[in-house]
């Protein structure tokens, strides 16, 4: 398993419910977001390329001020998405994961603070995807949410939207897959 970080047992221990026990706990890999993220970043940079270019060709026209900053607030969106990489591998320190003998938590405690509890009776079929590194990931609930969009001329399309829930860039996923079945079996 990672190192735990000298302050993982003091983030959750005030999580916990009375009579609660901590059986496994550790965080997401660093590592393992910084490629999910190249996506949002080529996207940024697209955005940011096109936003500076409009904000500079505005300045040259002698655009009003307001149309310049909108250039300049769109590139700071753009600037964002590509920082993706160099940014979630900072957030991945502040995210938590942790199995009791109660329920399942993720615990993301930077900006937000939000705290996920997953109870026996809503974990579904626990699935281990393996990834690079020796990293996987342990899913153990799928959301799939049907959206109804415009495509314009009065015409819509439906889409599907697929949300999972698990531990995401950890190690030793099948000792803990079989921890999490087991709090599941315990239902």
């Amino acid at each position: 398993m990672l190192p735990k970080p000298p302050d993982a047992n003091a983030a959750l221990s005030p999580l916990l419910d009375a009579g609660e026990d901590l059986i496994w706990y550790d965080q997401p890999d660093p590592k393992s977001v910084i490629t999910s993220q190249w996506s949002s970043a080529m996207v940024g940079m697209v955005i940011f390329g096109f936003a500076l270019t409009w904000a500079f060709m505005a300045v040259q026209e002698g655009a009003p001020f307001p149309v310049i900053g909108v250039g300049c607030g769109i590139a700071g969106v753009g600037l964002w998405l590509a920082a993706a990489p160099l940014r979630k591998p900072y957030e991945a320190k502040f995210v938590y994961y942790a199995i009791t003998n109660k329920r399942l938590i993720i615990a993301e405690l930077w900006r937000k603070k939000r705290v996920q509890s997953f109870y026996p009776e809503n974990i579904r079929d626990v699935e281990i995807l393996d990834g690079a590194n020796g990293l996987s990931d342990v899913i153990f609930g799928k959301t799939v949410n049907m959206v109804k969009e415009e495509v314009g001329d009065g015409n819509t399309r439906l889409s599907k939207h697929i949300k999972l829930d698990g531990f995401f860039g950890i190690r030793d996923a099948d000792q803990v897959a079989k921890a999490v079945s087991d709090l599941k079996e315990s239902n």
